[in-house]
């Protein structure tokens, strides 16, 4: 799952109710939200989500695993 437009708490939301199998990738083309993103994230400490700096409408190939993966 992706979102556009971290916010850090949403990315966190997200990644609860995805559940313990579920990713969040958040990007932001603002460091300063994407900074904020990763602090708060690794403050709610589930690890189940990354922030990135970029242009959301072009996605986060970077951050998609391979076909077959079980996870990152």
């Amino acid at each position: 799952m992706s979102r556009v437009g971290s916010g850090g708490y949403n990315a966190e939301l997200l990644a609860h109710v995805l559940g313990e199998r579920g990713r969040v990738v958040s990007v932001d083309v603002d460091p300063y939200v994407v900074h904020r993103t990763q602090r708060l994230r690794a403050e709610a400490g589930s690890g189940r989500g990354t922030a990135v700096r970029g242009d959301g409408g072009l996605g986060a190939p970077a951050n998609v695993p391979t076909r077959g993966s079980t996870g990152w």
